[in-house]
């Protein structure tokens, strides 16, 4: 009766877990990057901080992949060790470092193979990433429907349609605003801000220095790029005249306030955006290599539960939670777009089941032995 050593499967299954949390703590990271590079980093390149949430979603897609193909590989070598073929790696002289590290390729492989799909299907190109550099436009110019671009005022740049919203931006003041006009034509006006209503009953404001409070319910907004510069250094006339340059060449608006112009959106891609899309895709990667873990669980908790011993037992019931808690995830976050509760639910899952392997007292299924000669109790001792 061969099986595969206790003492080697609680060292893969000690790796696997390993490697999983890592990849959770390289997850958590990456969140915390983008949030404190929007609190902290306004100005931060979004070519920058593109390239650098690619390189967390590889490695986070890297790790789970590891950690599918480790638990696989513990059901294959407790195969390879019944057939006594564990003497060929002897014979080879292939160490137990040496063997982890060339299973590993195949999951580091794939894990750049993630990454090369999530670049190459991704909306935004590697132009449009340099574009959105070189131009600082970092925010989108939202449906403006009838609108006109109003320029015969030297001192301000505004903006207006047929809901009676202005934007204004002033290049030779350190503030710009944004308004909804009442009744009288004016801006709303209170002790030195303004306040834009909102549908559902809530008001964007803007200070009179120029900070914005909260954006993210504006229905339109202007380059926060450009604001940023009128309320610093740059102040001159030629940072007016590429503000008006790039509005013409997007084909937004003129100065005689064309509807056909005004109506059409320009393709820019926000900051906002880019953060968003990394985490769909991030959710993705882990929602596509964490279901790999399915099989195993159901075949390691149905073995576990038919077994006596109530650790056994135990092992198998707490793998079936993780497997039901991985199964109602998945299919939560199929229907949900990649909700966060299900996302987490998902690794989760997943850790209880990874949790579940490491105490069964035998992970592998008995076979019936044959007239073998006795294995090494460890690959360390095979070579």
């Amino acid at each position: 009766m061969k099986i595969l050593p206790q003492n080697l499967q609680r060292q893969l299954l000690l790796r696997t877990l390993g490697i999983f949390l890592l990849g959770n703590l390289i997850l958590l990271t990456n969140q915390l990057f983008l949030t404190f590079s929007e609190i902290l980093y306004e100005d931060l390149p979004l070519r920058f901080l593109w390239s650098i949430s690619l390189l967390f979603l590889i490695f986070k897609s890297g790790f789970l992949l590891n950690s599918c193909y480790l638990l696989a590989l513990l059901f294959f070598m407790a195969g390879l060790y019944e057939k006594n073929e564990i003497y060929i790696m002897k014979n080879m002289g292939i160490g137990e470092g040496k063997l982890f590290a060339w299973l590993a390729l195949p999951s580091v492989f794939m894990s750049l193979l993630v990454g090369a799909l999530v670049f190459y299907f991704s909306p935004i190109s590697i132009a449009e990433i340099n574009r959105i550099y070189s131009n600082g436009l970092t925010h989108q110019f939202q449906d403006i429907q009838e609108g006109s671009f109003d320029f015969s005022d030297s001192n301000s740049f505004r903006v207006q349609n047929d809901n009676l919203e202005i934007w204004s931006i002033y290049p030779d003041r350190t503030s710009y605003s944004i308004g909804k006009l009442d009744q009288d034509n004016q801006p709303y006006w209170d002790s030195g801000e303004f306040k834009i209503p909102l549908n559902d009953g809530r008001s964007l404001n803007w200070v009179d220095d120029g900070s914005v409070v909260d954006t993210k319910f504006a229905k339109a907004e202007l380059s926060l790029y450009y604001a940023n510069k009128f309320t610093s250094t740059v102040q001159s006339s030629s940072t007016w005249s590429l503000l008006k340059e790039e509005l013409s060449r997007a084909n937004i608006g003129s100065s005689k306030g064309s509807s056909k112009g005004a109506s059409k959106r320009a393709n820019i891609e926000t900051r906002e955006g880019i953060v968003r899309r990394v985490e769909i895709y991030e959710r993705m990667a882990i929602f596509i290599s964490s279901l790999l873990m399915l099989p195993l669980a159901l075949v390691a908790s149905r073995r576990q539960v038919r077994a006596r011993s109530a650790k056994n037992v135990f092992a198998g019931l707490l793998a079936y939670f993780g497997y039901l808690i991985l199964m109602f995830a998945a299919i939560g976050t199929i229907r949900s777009g990649g909700s966060p509760v299900y996302f987490w639910g998902v690794n989760i899952g997943s850790f209880v089941i990874l949790l579940s392997m490491l105490i069964m007292p035998n992970l592998t299924h008995r076979m019936r032995g044959t007239s073998q000669p006795q294995a090494p109790r460890s690959l360390s001792e095979a070579n």
